[in-house]
């Protein structure tokens, strides 16, 4: 087996949703073997719709996509 890794940039964010690029490389010489980008909806279960994220959760959120996007990659 060869050894991977996976890496994950948050693209996006509003009060919903987060769009995040997941990155698969391989760790012998760092190929980028795939990638993919998805986007996650915030759901409340207790009514079954898309809610916003608490507001702890974007505050933490939102630093790691300005943290993400100041960075190469």
């Amino acid at each position: 087996l060869e050894p991977i890794y996976v890496t994950t940039r948050l693209l996006e964010l509003d009060a919903k949703r987060v769009r995040l690029q997941h990155s698969l490389h391989r760790r012998r010489d760092e190929a980028l073997l795939a990638t993919g980008k998805l986007l996650y909806a915030h759901v409340d279960t207790r009514v079954s719709r898309a809610a916003p994220f608490e507001r702890s959760v974007h505050e933490r959120l939102e630093r790691l996509r300005a943290a993400h996007a100041a960075s190469p990659g």
